[in-house]
């Protein structure tokens, strides 16, 4: 349909125009918030379970009068096997202190972590392809269930390669829940108001809770199984309240189901009769939309992300974002042992400090127009990227030991930004990708991210060469990354998301999008 003249007609409504903020969003985010709650500590799960205790701590043979010894001494002495019964102080009984993986053996756990990552790498883009093929709550139910249940199992591994095991199947469930989540989540929120509830239920306030139960629970077993409990619970509430997304039913022609969906979703929500009438004739508007694309093509896959320039580009810019983003991220909480101070508050200040800021944008992009994905992307690196010069300087000008403060701070504030970089990074993502390959893209991107987020122990490795370096390459990330959305991205706020392919006679898709260049 076309749009004509003033006092003709309008353009027809679209499924975005369908969806607003009422009884069944609120409940969807609602039930999102256990699914985040899981995730979030799932993927956080190191920070407490792989931190290094204190060498300054240790001593051996169950003599105290060690412990005056140098921390190198202490580490040759372990190394070489002569310190029997070693003891060590800990804030959390992690699986360095379970397995007594200290001095250089405290990277192993590390590798750990690099490993559960590879699992999420795959299961993010195993998953991406179930969604689309057989729904996304189905897809989501059982990547929750999957990795809440070998979250359990991990706990009770007897030895180090049966934990590495376990958890490397939990992060192959954790990053396809990951992967289905996100797009699930965007299809299923007004387009208006994507952003601003994207900043308030997201990651960030979970980080609180989740240094608490890491509190209580005080072990890395125990953490495991509580873990592993929120996230089957967060199934279950997926199974008996979330219907299927509307959006991926009629992109598969299931327009029948969509029409009972969307009238569950009336029908919680209280909404009038003109509106019933109205989701009629939008429903069979995008049934037809969707017949002359199901006629080109029915199946899509990852080469179809670069399909064209346009697909190319944004599809190379964005998996770079959560690529570097990740680098800065998790490379810092994975090491969030070695700031001082207590690694409980640490998790806490950074959660706060994110959900601050989360706060501050949402209301932002609710009031005003030109606050949209572009400026929080742009904002949000500015302030990672100026604390992190700060530490590179304290360490060149080697005054890091008169400086901790402010290095602390400055950590504290570069890793909580990067919680507006996903956030914003994955809106355009999903407003900018066709309907047809959105989950397709996500999926893709969350591969980088997992490599990301699998490369991040090993960047920390650097600082054996100079204790700045890991810094220094954070910040060229970071740059590249601001460059490339500046003059290269569209901004997508506002915009209604894109439902279709690209026709083959315009081969560059952003002729195809309204979208606003700022």
């Amino acid at each position: 349909m076309k749009t004509r003249s003033a006092g003709e007609a309008t353009t027809p409504r679209r499924l975005d125009d369908l969806i607003v903020f009422g009884r069944y969003v609120a409940l969807f985010c609602f039930v999102s918030e256990f699914c985040l709650l899981g995730q979030c500590s799932t993927m956080f799960y190191f920070v407490f379970a792989g931190a290094s205790p204190p060498v300054e701590t240790l001593y051996c043979n169950g003599d105290p009068r060690t412990i005056a010894l140098t921390n190198e001494d202490k580490c040759q002495r372990f190394m070489a096997g002569n310190c029997s019964r070693p003891e060590i102080s800990y804030q959390f009984k992690s699986i360095d202190v379970e397995f007594e993986l200290y001095c250089g053996l405290s990277k192993v756990v590390k590798n750990v972590i690099s490993f559960q990552m590879l699992g999420v790498l795959f299961g993010a883009v195993v998953f991406g392809q179930l969604s689309d093929s057989f729904g996304r709550k189905r897809a989501l139910m059982a990547s929750l269930m999957g990795c809440g249940i070998s979250q359990i199992i991990s706990a009770f591994s007897p030895s180090l390669f049966w934990f590495i095991v376990t958890r490397i199947i939990c992060g192959f469930f954790l990053g396809g829940s990951i992967a289905v989540f996100n797009v699930f989540w965007v299809e299923n929120l007004p387009k208006k108001s994507r952003l601003w509830i994207s900043m308030l239920i997201t990651w960030s306030p979970n980080m609180a809770p989740l240094a608490f139960i890491a509190y209580l629970t005080h072990t890395w077993s125990s953490f495991a199984v509580a873990l592993g409990a929120i996230l089957l619970f967060a199934a279950i509430l997926m199974f008996f309240f979330i219907h299927e997304s509307p959006r991926w039913l009629i992109q598969k022609g299931r327009i029948a189901e969509a029409r009972i969906v969307m009238q569950k979703v009336f029908k919680l929500d209280h909404r009038d009769e003109a509106e019933c009438n109205e989701l009629e004739e939008v429903l069979l508007y995008e049934h037809e939309l969707i017949e002359r694309q199901r006629a080109k093509s029915k199946h899509y896959y990852y080469y179809h992300l670069f399909s064209t320039p346009w697909l190319t580009t944004i599809t190379l810019i964005l998996s770079f974002t959560f690529f570097s983003i990740s680098i800065i991220n998790y490379g810092i909480m994975f090491n969030f042992e070695k700031m001082s101070g207590s690694i409980y508050m640490n998790m806490v200040y950074t959660g706060l400090i994110r959900w601050a800021t989360n706060v501050a944008f949402a209301w932002l992009d609710y009031r005003h127009k030109w606050c949209g994905r572009k400026f929080v992307h742009w904002f949000g690196l500015l302030f990672i990227v100026l604390p992190l010069l700060l530490v590179i300087g304290a360490h060149y000008y080697e005054m890091s030991e008169q400086l901790s403060f402010w290095i602390r701070i400055s950590i504290l504030i570069a890793v909580s930004m990067t919680s507006q970089i996903y956030i914003a990074a994955t809106i355009l993502s999903n407003e900018i990708f066709p309907t047809p390959i959105r989950n397709l893209g996500y999926s893709f991107q969350s591969f980088f991210n997992r490599c990301g987020v699998t490369l991040s122990p090993f960047v920390f490795y650097l600082s054996d060469y100079w204790i700045g370096l890991p810094f220094v390459v954070m910040c060229i990330t970071a740059l590249i990354d601001i460059l490339t959305w500046h003059f290269v991205l569209p901004e997508t706020k506002n915009q209604a998301m894109v439902e279709h392919m690209p026709s083959r006679k315009r081969r560059n898709q952003e002729k195809d999008l309204t979208l606003i260049k700022t």
